[in-house]
């Protein structure tokens, strides 16, 4: 039995738990998941019918693939043998291939639609199922979505391993001189190099001085400079988010204090992260009572992570406001970080998976504050 159809029939049962008769899954990391036909092309070629595009998922045959000729060129490479493909040809109306193929699903009542699904697409069901309900699913999705399975978590290994790979590449040829461009490139070409698909998000690198300019790609990079990453790669489907902190020229004691504090805000959380026990609010509140501590509580300024999977943001959060109780197979970036406007700023982040001993990093690169000399 294949992951998809494993993964499927989880779906089936969301399904069925929630009165869903048919569900449209567009091309998004809900389609992904349940067939391994990844989404990133998608938006990058517009076609008449374009939106269309999508996977219908019934309890009882293979989901519906149903996609432009001119995209179906394109998803051969990457499409499994779960689905059945629906192609609309030229001088086809997409809306007629809709009803064609709403036709062989006679009896919905109920029919959900993934959260990023177009509102172009709703109205087309709407008028195709005047009778049908139609429904928001983006609750139970995310909900799968956010507990691993030993596939995923193979593939989320991979693309923390590329950024561990990458960064001591990119430390070494940081020098004094060097713009914030220069180092973005550094970034990009090490996480190509090492094997990523492309970036999870835009390479973020900051450098923070008390009498520096303002933060722009031509700073330049000067003694007494703080340097904060923040990066990110996709490979075989799944993406990483990462961050560490450096030091143009000898820290002073107090960066070197902000340091540790960090990284104990970041083992605190962790270490409250156990299965079952903690939510994601109280996870937030563990590590952020360790920096409220040290005297810093007003400059960490964000929540301390977020879920991670195919997207590089995903539901759960570790943030005050959300009280998801943590589960074993969940993964989460956790990123205290210290910022004085103006002065330096210190973060650390790492992919973390949670067991129920605590987190579990995915990232094995150091953790010790790198100085520029």
């Amino acid at each position: 039995m294949s992951i998809y159809t494993t993964r499927l029939d989880k779906i089936r049962r969301a399904m069925a738990d929630n009165e869903i008769d048919l569900l449209f899954l567009p091309p998004s990391p809900y389609m992904y998941y349940a067939t391994g036909i990844h989404e990133l092309f998608f938006p990058l070629i517009k076609v008449p019918g374009d939106w269309l595009g999508g996977v219908l998922v019934s309890p009882d045959r293979a989901p519906v693939f149903m996609v432009q000729w001119m995209l179906a060129r394109h998803v051969e490479m990457d499409a499994t043998d779960v689905v059945d493909t629906r192609t609309l040809e030229d001088g086809v109306d997409p809306f007629d291939l809709l009803r064609t193929v709403l036709a062989e699903f006679p009896h919905v009542r109920r029919l959900g639609v993934a959260d990023q699904t177009w509102a172009r697409t709703v109205e087309a069901f709407r008028a195709a199922l005047p009778e049908a309900s139609i429904v928001t699913c983006g609750g139970f999705l995310d909900k799968l979505l956010a507990i691993k399975d030993e596939d995923a978590l193979r593939r989320m290994r991979r693309a923390a391993a590329i950024t561990d790979e990458a960064h001591p590449d990119v430390l070494s040829r940081l020098k004094l001189g060097m713009t914030v461009r220069d180092v973005v490139l550094e970034v990009d070409y090490q996480l190509r190099r090492h094997g990523a698909e492309d970036n999870s998000f835009q390479t973020g690198i900051v450098f923070t001085r008390p009498d520096g300019p303002p933060s722009s790609l031509e700073r330049v990079l000067a003694t007494g400079d703080s340097i904060t990453f923040d990066y990110g790669c996709r490979a075989a489907g799944y993406s990483s988010d990462f961050g560490r902190s450096a030091f143009a020229g000898e820290p002073p004691d107090e960066y070197r204090r902000v340091h540790e504090t960090v990284l104990a805000a970041q083992a605190a959380g962790m270490a409250a992260m156990k299965a079952g026990q903690i939510t994601g609010a109280q996870a937030d509140a563990v590590a952020r009572q360790v920096i409220i501590d040290a005297g810093y509580g007003p400059n960490f300024t964000h929540r301390l992570g977020h879920g991670i999977g195919i997207k590089v943001h995903e539901r759960p959060f570790l943030d005050a406001g959300d009280d998801t109780v943590l589960e074993a197979g969940m993964t989460f970036t956790v990123e205290p970080s210290i910022r004085v406007p103006g002065t330096f700023a210190n973060r650390v982040e790492d992919v973390v998976l949670v067991t129920a001993a605590g987190g579990e990093f995915l990232n094995h690169c150091a953790r010790d504050l790198f100085v520029v000399a």
